[in-house]
């Protein structure tokens, strides 16, 4: 074949090639920019859906009384200080007395919409008497800190973006490993916390376990095969955040032969465990607190 001929070819089939790179560059943004959109509309919708079941910045029990103390033997708190991913933050820091002469479980705790509240450092203080390490992070480091007001914290809470969330938690995830007594990691939240661990359970693969309280389940099944996390969840019923999204989940990680277990508790309502609140449910939240403790054991030993 004629060598002119040859290079027209070749030229031809450069600039096609060329022409589809060129087309195919705006979808691509555009298909990314369609899955960001659907993302942030999932989690207004989830929003949504948690105030009307009477979740977020909804009336606190004021009768509440912690059930742990500070002063307990059978653990140690303390202020820790984070390497941040643009600044050190605080957590609260709560480690088993046994600890001290073993190494143990840990778990970073994500708490609900209020902050680090005088509920979550008692609930940091009932998984150490339970055995374990627990850290729960300041997530409003990036807005100041955690205030006095907790409506003031529930305002600033919503303004951390589920990359700051996310990031801190993976920070608070790194300075646990990095202590010599703690021998598995694995995370636990309620409410908006439950929802960022799904989130991070899809990015950090170093993790043994996950538990979630009525997530609204953005666990990015497209990581499914990279994930490391064993997956509890718990659910009230009916629960909106649960919605339909659990199935598509459920069968994944069925299909994907990844350790899971998915609870639904009949008559109770979003943030059934949280005895801070008014949708408070003692029977199901004692059933699925035995259930998580024992999830814990068995992942994190």
């Amino acid at each position: 074949m004629d060598k002119s001929v040859l290079r027209a070819r070749r030229g031809l089939v450069w600039a096609l090639a060329l022409a589809l790179l060129t087309a195919q560059a705006p979808l691509a943004k555009a298909q990314a920019q369609a899955q960001a959109q659907a993302q942030a509309q999932a989690q207004a919708q989830a929003q949504a859906e948690m105030h009307a079941a009477g979740g977020g910045n909804g009336p606190v029990n004021v009768a509440w009384m912690p059930s742990t103390r500070e002063d307990d033997r059978r653990y140690a708190v303390k202020t820790a200080v984070i390497a941040g991913p643009t600044a050190p933050f605080n957590g609260y820091l709560v480690t088993p007395s046994a600890c001290a002469r073993k190494k143990c479980g840990a778990i970073v705790l994500l708490v609900e919409n209020r902050g680090l509240t005088r509920y979550a450092k008692d609930l940091a203080r009932r998984y150490a008497a339970e055995g374990f390490i627990v850290l729960a992070p300041d997530y409003l480091a990036p807005r100041g800190g955690q205030p006095e007001d907790e409506d003031v914290a529930f305002a600033r809470v919503h303004d951390v973006t589920d990359a700051e969330y996310v990031a801190l938690t993976r920070q608070a995830i790194a300075a646990l490993k990095a202590m010599p007594n703690v021998r598995a990691v694995g995370v636990v939240g309620y409410g908006k916390g439950g929802s960022q661990v799904d989130q991070t359970v899809s990015e950090d693969y170093t993790l043994a376990a996950g538990v979630t309280y009525s997530s609204s389940n953005l666990l990015d099944l497209g990581k499914l095969h990279l994930m490391s996390a064993a997956l509890l969840k718990h659910y009230g019923s009916p629960d909106p955040a649960r919605n339909t999204k659990i199935k598509p989940i459920d069968d994944a990680m069925t299909a994907s032969h990844k350790p899971h277990e998915f609870y639904e508790y009949a008559g109770a309502r979003w943030g059934f465990a949280n005895a801070y609140g008014t949708t408070f449910d003692a029977g199901p939240a004692a059933i699925s607190w035995r259930r998580t403790i024992a999830f814990l054991h068995k992942y994190l030993k």
